[in-house]
């Protein structure tokens, strides 16, 4: 599905699909116990039973499968911050460089009135009288 093209990202997709997987599994933890709360006959013991369920199902599992995903990603952050290969870092400022160009579309050509319009609807406006002063 994914086609990882370097180390860093192989370790990522990695752990893309741990994390993944611990998902499911403490989703399928949760709707186990939901479906099992809901279908299942009351007996004298259920309180206490009950309370097992919910700290395990609830508090343990999760607990445990989240440290473990915590752990994993952590190891693996010291070799994803490491600094670049060597081969990496010996590229010219001229490979490093993008040179980027752009040209105006039609529209916005079309939308951008010319100097020579601008001067035209300016000589076309007629001039505005001098106000007459109040004696």
């Amino acid at each position: 599905m994914f086609d990882p093209a370097g180390e860093g990202a192989r370790q990522i997709t990695d752990l893309f699909w741990q994390m993944t997987a611990g998902a499911a599994l403490i989703w399928l933890a949760v709707v186990t116990l939901t479906l099992y709360a809901v279908y299942r006959r009351p007996s004298e013991s259920a309180r206490s039973y009950g309370k097992s369920l919910i700290v395990g199902g609830g508090v343990i599992v999760p607990v445990v499968v989240l440290a473990g995903l915590l752990v994993y990603g952590l190891a693996m952050l010291p070799s994803l911050l490491a600094a670049a290969p060597e081969e990496a870092s010996e590229l010219s400022q001229e490979e490093l460089t993008a040179e980027v160009t752009s040209e105006p579309t039609n529209e916005q050509l079309a939308a951008e009135p010319t100097r020579e319009q601008e001067n035209q609807e300016l000589a076309a406006e007629p001039a505005e009288p001098a106000a007459a002063e109040d004696k």
